[in-house]
């Protein structure tokens, strides 16, 4: 077992990612790991047999899940599936994951299919091979304490796949949705690299598209797909680092920078919403600042991830009046966060470095759920009250 966390993990996508893979080599990393508590809470048939497995591919060892067995399906409607996960009396973090997964591939296949979220029918990816990859995901990351992630390039592949909707090209429509902001490489070798569970487990991890500075590494393990590659061996590196909770997780980040006197507040504000909905942007601010020939004008400054700085430029470029702007890479220290469910309302958690951790409910939700100013008051402050541990 890896020393007690946070950790941070970063996944090496050398073959590929998918559900099964994944939860391959982070069972690896946590070889003590007993599925059989979260796969019964779940409701997993008894037929089913799950089991990691030592495996061999292109010369490497590593791990591989199997499923034996057969079984009545679970739900194939988005909502029916997610009513289902939300009243499995799994750990509450581990519920939240998964409903965060499903949340996520529910909502990319209603975008790609242009319907409503209640009419999405998950065809094959209603499964108990996705239900167990899935959840035992979302159960291993807890017990590994993964608190950050990050991931290398991931293989684009090519080609099409066969679908209930017809032949799909790949990586499939839903797919590439999820992945938004992450970075990709052609290896030469075709096929579905990216699965959809695979990825919407790394759209739930939201990991960073660079490694930043760990100082040890704890564990590694591989995780084979059951396809065979040329030359090459199927596999997800997995590499668990202990992380630094005093110093925070460090990462660089883009920043673009510009100052703005020749366009009307309102329609700046209209230009700056639409930059920030870039996937890749993390934050976009402005302030008042005294320009040339003592006029009051308006600085922007945009931070980025690395892999978006072109599109964020170009935006920039197109949702301002700006003729020119600065650019640099910066680090930056972010505490280790994640996003779960509270009361069916996402909060933002925070791991301060004393190990203390402190709450934040997103505040479009909050505005949805409570009528009023004491609603609100009073929803937050229970939301956001962090048990003593």
């Amino acid at each position: 077992m890896p020393p007690d966390g946070p950790h941070h993990l970063h996944l090496d996508p050398a073959g590929g990612v998918a559900g099964d893979m994944m939860v391959a080599a982070l069972w690896a990393l946590v070889p003590e790991f007993r599925a059989a508590h979260s796969l019964a809470a779940l409701g997993v048939p008894p037929s089913l047999e799950v089991v990691l497995e030592p495996a061999r591919d292109a010369g490497f060892a590593g791990s591989r899940l199997t499923i034996r067995g057969e079984a009545p399906p679970p739900p194939q409607r988005a909502e029916a599936l997610l009513a289902f996960v939300a009243e499995a009396p799994l750990p509450d973090a581990v519920r939240a994951r998964v409903v965060d997964m499903l949340q996520r591939l529910a909502v990319a296949e209603a975008e790609v299919h242009g319907i409503a979220l209640a009419e999405v029918h998950f065809h094959e990816l209603a499964s108990w091979d996705t239900l167990i990859d899935l959840t035992l995901s979302a159960a291993l990351l807890e017990a590994l304490r993964v608190e950050t992630v990050s991931v290398g390039p991931l293989p684009i592949g090519g080609g099409t796949v066969a679908s209930a909707h017809g032949a799909l090209p790949l990586p499939a429509p839903a797919t590439l949705r999820l992945l938004q902001g992450l970075r990709f490489v052609d290896d030469g070798i075709a096929g579905e690299r990216v699965t959809p569970t695979g990825a919407a487990i790394l759209a739930h991890l939201a990991p960073t598209t660079s490694l930043p500075g760990m100082p040890v590494l704890v564990g590694s393990a591989a995780g084979f797909g059951t396809r065979r590659l040329p030359n090459r061996a199927n596999q997800l590196r997995a590499l668990l680092f202990q992380a630094v909770a005093s110093a925070g997780a460090g990462e660089a980040i883009a920043r673009i920078r510009f100052e703005i006197d020749d366009q009307s507040g309102e329609d700046l504000a209209t230009g700056l919403e639409a930059i920030r909905a870039l996937d890749t942007v993390v934050d976009v601010v402005a302030w008042p600042v005294f320009g040339k020939k003592g006029r009051i004008a308006t600085a922007v400054q945009v931070l980025v991830q690395p892999a978006g700085l072109e599109a964020a430029i170009e935006a920039c470029f197109s949702q301002t009046t700006t003729i020119g702007l600065r650019h640099d890479q910066v680090a930056r220290a972010v505490l280790p966060r994640r996003t779960t469910l509270a009361e069916g309302l996402p909060v933002k958690e925070v791991r301060r470095p004393n190990g203390r951790a402190s709450r934040k409910v997103e505040a479009d939700a909050l505005a949805e759920r409570a009528g009023d100013a004491i609603e609100r008051a009073a929803l937050r402050r229970r939301l956001e009250t962090v048990e003593p541990s």
